[in-house]
Formats: structure tokens, sequence, C-alpha cells
């Protein structure tokens, strides 16, 4: 096997749609992409909610996006199906 060099990090990326997760370490989880409005002060409630699965990563994303057909990437963030459960009470 081979070894990194110290000092060198080596990143692992699970299969596409999982995310590794900072803030809920461990195994590897469904990802959704976000609109950035949700995610910050003062938290709209989500207006559209697809959730993931296996073959394809979810969405959520606020009425002032989805009225304007903003979900580019741009205005979108990458979260983890734990921190959308959490913020929406969308099921794993």
């Amino acid at each position: 096997m081979k070894r990194a060099r110290p000092g060198k990090k080596s990143w692992y990326r699970p299969p596409y749609p999982l995310i590794l997760c900072k803030d809920h370490p461990g195994d590897p989880l469904p990802g959704y992409v976000v609109c950035e409005h949700l995610l910050r002060p003062p938290w709209p409630d989500a207006a559209y909610i697809e959730r993931a699965d296996k073959q394809d990563l979810g969405v959520a994303v606020c009425a002032e996006c989805l009225a304007r057909g903003e979900l580019d990437a741009d205005n979108m963030i990458t979260a983890c199906a734990h921190s959308v459960r959490e913020r929406f009470g969308v099921p794993l």
C-alpha cells in the first residue's frame, strides 16, 4: 500500500451523491444542494425540497430563489442529509 508523504493530506471522495460533512463526521451521507439563503439568518422557510436518493443529490430552495428561478451553482451550498433533517425536518 502506498503511503502519503508527511504533511500531505489525502482526500477521500465518496461516490456521488454521498458527501462528507465537517459538522456530522462519520460515514458519507446523502447530499443536498441548498439555497444559501436557507442556511443563513433570517432563516426563511424552504419553498421546495426534493429528497436525495441513491442516484441524485437532493435540492432545497427558498421561495425567493424558486420564484426567480435562481438555481445556479453561485447561490447553492452543499449540505448533508443530517443538516437538512435538522433544519427542515426532512427524514433521512
